[in-house]
């Protein structure tokens, strides 16, 4: 039987998923759902390992405050490989993304960018012909804009019927272009010159690009005129920043040196932005460039629940290097994201709740960076304009039935 306290609690996570959100920085193929990825490798024979799937969760435990599955950073990144082989064809990653849409709809989510690094599958699952890149990402916009469409119609018959007393908002989803950085350059120019003509050709739906993957491999200068290039071409940037330790006192390191290129360049956004040194901190806060922070990805990359003792997210929320600093000191640009939500165990209404545990943040604190985040999306003006009214609304409507 529900106790008083638990009652509270679903009622309080109803009331954040009921909240407009905004995903600024989600990653494709770590948005799988788990019965998908284990779906696709018993089709395709493949055995994944035991140490990073599961299909059971720890019994007894508040799976959503507690890091129950303890993932390192080199542990996400082996796991990536594993789905890369499983998501192998234009059908898985066309059930991927229509996941992906489905779940971040579920979880009110009103503007979601999706970020994936275009790679040249298979056809069909089985088949030895090889769509290129260009298929790729076509498959995942026509994905897109489909659910749109239906989003939109779904949202005018609720509203029309006047059933519903929040009728969940229509989802608009936006495409970023990844490179890999452990890839070599070529690579990543070919990911670069097809986000460009992507770009002409899907000028509302392509909206930006993002250098990601394990960043110990190559460093930003490598693929600065990448970037250039992007930019020139109408696309906005955004750069994993930071995601390795290095300090003011080691300024020819390869991290510290890789940062401050990073920063150099001023991108549009930044990912994580989780290790930088005083120095580059303070650079960081002059030049106010937003940041995607993503709660339950950072604890677990950064191994701050502390693991023999059940894995406390708040806890180890509460040891972040940069976000207390930043939501009551600085007042730093932020957009709180999700990252990988089915590597992580996590969803959009989760990064809040546990945002506002750990900081002791009101719901009107979280209204606000909400609003704020879609001051950073890289939706054209007309559109980040009619989705922050379609906010400020729905906010309003949750107030007044609260008072």
């Amino acid at each position: 039987m529900a106790t008083p306290t638990d009652d509270h609690q679903e009622n309080h996570m109803q009331i954040l998923r009921q909240m407009p959100k905004v995903e600024l920085h989600a990653h494709l193929n770590g948005s799988i759902r788990e019965t998908t990825l284990f779906d696709l490798a018993r089709e395709r024979n493949i055995q994944l390992s035991s140490h990073h799937f599961s299909n059971d969760l720890l019994p007894g435990v508040d799976h959503s405050m507690y890091n129950v599955r303890p993932r390192s950073l080199q542990d996400c990144f082996a796991m990536f490989a594993e789905i890369s082989t499983v998501v192998d064809d234009l059908p898985s990653i066309r059930r991927v993304a229509q996941e992906m849409l489905e779940d971040f709809a579920a979880e009110g989510c009103v503007y979601l960018e999706i970020r994936s690094t275009p790679k040249a599958l298979l056809l069909l699952n089985g088949s030895s012909k090889l769509a290129t890149k260009r298929d790729y990402c076509e498959t995942v916009l026509q994905v897109m804009k489909e659910f749109q469409k239906l989003e939109q119609d779904r949202y005018n018959i609720d509203l029309s019927n006047g059933l519903k007393e929040f009728p969940r908002l229509p989802l608009v989803c936006r495409l970023i272009i990844s490179v890999d950085r452990s890839n070599d350059v070529m690579n990543g120019w070919e990911n670069i010159q097809l986000a460009i003509e992507l770009k002409k050709e899907y000028p509302d739906m392509v909206v930006g690009v993002d250098l990601g993957g394990n960043p110990l491999k190559r460093e930003f200068s490598d693929f600065r005129a990448c970037f250039e290039a992007a930019r020139q071409g109408g696309l906005f940037v955004t750069l994993h920043c930071a995601e390795v330790p290095c300090s003011d006192e080691e300024k020819e390191s390869s991290a510290y040196q890789d940062a401050n290129a990073i920063l150099d360049f001023v991108p549009d956004r930044l990912g994580h932005a989780l290790l930088l040194p005083p120095i580059l901190q303070k650079k960081l806060e002059d030049l106010r460039i937003p940041v995607e922070a993503c709660p339950t990805s950072n604890v677990m990359t950064l191994e701050l629940a502390e693991r023999n003792s059940g894995g406390s997210l708040l806890e180890g929320l509460s040891r972040h290097p940069q976000l207390k600093r930043w939501l009551f000191e600085t007042n730093h640009p932020l957009a709180i994201s999700t990252d990988d939500p089915g590597v992580f165990h996590t969803t959009a209404t989760k990064e809040l709740v546990l945002l506002q545990k750990a900081y002791s943040l009101t719901n009107a604190d979280l209204q606000k960076i909400v609003e704020q985040s879609m001051d950073y999306a890289f939706a054209n003006q007309e559109t980040k304009y009619f989705i922050k009214q379609r906010i400020k609304d729905r906010f309003q409507m949750i107030n007044e039935k609260r008072v």
